[in-house]
């Protein structure tokens, strides 16, 4: 059951939409979950992810991630932030994102945001990739107050 709720986690976080009970289940389980996650979460390729539909994973999950995060449209995060992501993170180059960071979106939902830091060739995980830098902006950020 675990690895059901990792794969309908990866789901919503990966955009899929609902499908009939089992089918995604049935998918991943020919899949060996540490490789697939590891290749969704260490790609360095900032090209959106595509997944053709002959391979499966057809279909997106934008109602169910609408309706799960409804109770915070609008909320702000009213602490002070700095964001730290690489430039090659799949996230970063997802249709929209650049622009929402850095074109005053992030810093309306962030009102208290300090500081974007856009670490060069770093991925998704930038904590393992880039260890002492990204703890040098932590410490420098916790050093503010």
């Amino acid at each position: 059951m675990t690895r059901v709720r990792l794969w309908r986690g990866a789901c919503a976080c990966l955009g899929w939409t609902r499908q009939e009970p089992g089918v995604i289940e049935a998918q991943f389980a020919q899949v060996d979950t540490a490789s697939l996650m590891k290749s969704f979460l260490t790609a360095r390729n900032a090209r959106p992810l595509m997944i053709p539909k002959e391979q499966g994973f057809s279909t997106r999950n934008i109602d169910t991630n609408w309706e799960l995060t409804a109770p915070w449209i609008r909320a702000q995060v009213k602490v002070p932030t700095k964001f730290i992501i690489g430039d090659v993170d799949l996230v970063y180059h997802m249709g929209g994102m650049k622009d929402y960071i850095h074109k005053g979106g992030f810093k309306s939902d962030v009102p208290l945001l300090k500081e974007v830091v856009v670490l060069e060739d770093v991925a998704h995980f930038l904590q393992q990739e880039k260890a002492d830098e990204v703890s040098d902006h932590i410490y420098e950020f916790i050093r503010m107050f």
